[in-house]
């Protein structure tokens, strides 16, 4: 095969830009089918975490940050708590900088886009570096994107971020690897 599509170019520009496109446009189309189907509250269940524990500890943590104070602690939550030390709340994150910016309810759709978007693309990345073909590397990150495990992890926005970045970890040791060897 010749041009951008050959197997022997790792990193093609035109086959990762269709790749992120595909990504960009798959998010949305999955978080609207399979996570916003409308469900009886006992088929919902799944998603009662969202709404009882994590949306408000979002919504405080990020509206400390956004005035301007570190959210040390939290009194709404078990008669009070340590806020920043918990790690669930992913204060640091870099991909949470979208709950400063936006109502938590928006931000947790945003959220998800971007982690999905990026999981696929990371694991684009990834495959390519191990040597897998442009087509099989876009299978391989649509299932591990849109994979049953991902759907749970889209309403545990700390757990959906350590997934997103789980292949971008594993391609630069593999690259890390790659240069090491070279060497």
């Amino acid at each position: 095969m010749s041009g951008p599509w050959r197997t022997g170019e790792r990193y093609g520009l035109t086959p990762l830009f269709v790749a992120a496109l595909f990504f960009i446009g798959a998010a949305p189309v999955f978080w609207r089918l399979v996570e916003l189907r409308r469900a009886s509250l006992p088929e919902a269940y799944e998603n009662s975490d969202i709404y009882q524990r994590i949306a408000p500890a979002l919504h405080h943590g990020f509206s400390a940050l956004a005035d301007g104070r570190l959210p040390l602690w939290t009194a709404e939550q078990w008669c009070g708590v340590p806020y920043l030390a918990n790690a669930a709340h992913g204060v640091f994150q870099p991909l949470h900088a979208v709950f400063l910016v936006l109502p938590v309810e928006r931000a947790l759709a945003v959220h998800a886009f971007l982690c999905l978007t990026l999981m696929g693309f990371g694991f684009v990345l990834f495959a390519r570096a191990v040597g897998v073909g442009y087509v099989a590397a876009l299978l391989g990150a649509t299932t591990y994107a849109f994979c049953g495990a991902s759907a749970a992890a889209m309403s545990r926005p700390s757990m959906a971020a350590a997934l997103v970045w789980l292949p971008f970890l594993l391609w630069a040791i593999r690259e890390f690897g790659r240069s090491r060897s070279l060497s």
